[in-house]
């Protein structure tokens, strides 16, 4: 006689358990995989940061001196656009195929936005000033950078310098000096090692800039618009007949608010980024470090709380645990 044969099969219920099993798996596994997965965009942006302040121990050795935050070639009055610190450290990252073609330091950054060859190099992105972790495309289409033809959008930099402990205090319409330039980079002046007499391990020199607000506990201005940073620029900062702090505003930062303080208007001007609780810094002597939105901070005239005295570079002050 034939022998029958019977199958055994999952029944619905056994199957609906294992694919609850497999969710919860998945539900488990995914967080992991987003941590390591920014875990590695975060130790990317570090070395970025390193790469790019080696650049500027570089520029050091050759010239004595760091770069400024802009070269004031064109008056900052004006809405024509000047070199920044970017082009200047541009032969010591490995980037001097482009320093050559935009013909700095010999030209002006006008004639380079007027030059359509020049102003294609000077929109492709640029590994080494882009944080992975950010959302931009690597071209800045809000900071559009003018010449003669028109506005241009250029490369994006979600990499700034360190202006100053307090509020951009612009100078007088036309006239007179920078003000507050107690960073490492200022406009139109240059500094070096001799000037950090903090000590090179206890000031800033680079800080991270995002592009879009950080969410929606960003506040609004008086119209309505979201704070936005929109990053930074890589070669050359912008002009403006009205405002001149916007000038470095497009290449550096400052310390008037908080780390990834978003709910004020000051937030486009100072330090932010995606990596979760704060924001990673390049220090004066090439080193790296990760400073938590939450440290110390006030926004006096005069430096007198943590996150101030690692900005300023000669405030004499004894730099506590951070």
């Amino acid at each position: 006689m034939p022998i029958s044969r019977h199958r055994s099969a999952f029944t619905l219920v056994e199957l609906l358990v294992v694919i609850a099993i497999i969710g919860v798996l998945i539900a488990l596994l995914l967080p992991a995989v987003q941590q390591a997965r920014e875990a590695a965009r975060r130790m990317q942006c570090s070395n970025n940061l390193k790469q790019l302040a080696l650049g500027f121990h570089n520029h050091h050795d050759t010239f004595g001196q760091f770069p400024p935050a802009l070269r004031e070639d064109i008056d900052v009055d004006s809405n024509q656009p000047n070199w920044s610190w970017g082009a200047f450290i541009s032969p010591y990252i490995e980037n001097g195929n482009a320093t050559d073609a935009m013909n700095f330091p010999r030209g002006t950054a006008l004639e380079a936005m007027d030059d359509t060859t020049m102003r294609a190099v000077m929109t492709q992105p640029v590994d080494a000033f882009l944080c992975p972790s950010d959302t931009s495309s690597g071209v800045n289409d809000v900071r559009r950078v003018s010449a003669s033809s028109g506005q241009y959008d250029t490369a994006l930099s979600n990499y700034v310098g360190n202006l100053t402990h307090e509020r951009y205090n612009y100078k007088e319409w036309g006239t007179g000096s920078w003000q507050l330039q107690t960073g490492i980079m200022a406009a139109g002046t240059q500094f070096g090692m001799r000037d950090v007499t903090d000590g090179t391990s206890n000031t800033i020199l680079l800080g991270e800039k995002v592009f879009e607000n950080l969410g929606p506990t960003c506040g609004t201005n008086g119209s309505g618009t979201p704070y936005l940073a929109r990053a930074g620029l890589v070669y050359v900062s912008r002009g403006s007949g009205s405002t001149n702090w916007r000038s470095a505003n497009d290449v550096t930062f400052n310390g008037d608010g908080g780390i990834n303080d978003c709910s004020i208007w000051e937030f486009p001007q100072g330090a932010s980024s995606r990596h979760a609780g704060g924001v990673q810094f390049a220090l004066v002597d090439g080193s790296v470090r990760f400073v938590a939105e939450t440290i110390q901070h006030a926004n006096d005239v005069a430096p007198n709380s943590t996150y101030e005295y690692l900005l300023s570079r000669n405030d004499g002050q004894v730099l506590g645990e951070y």
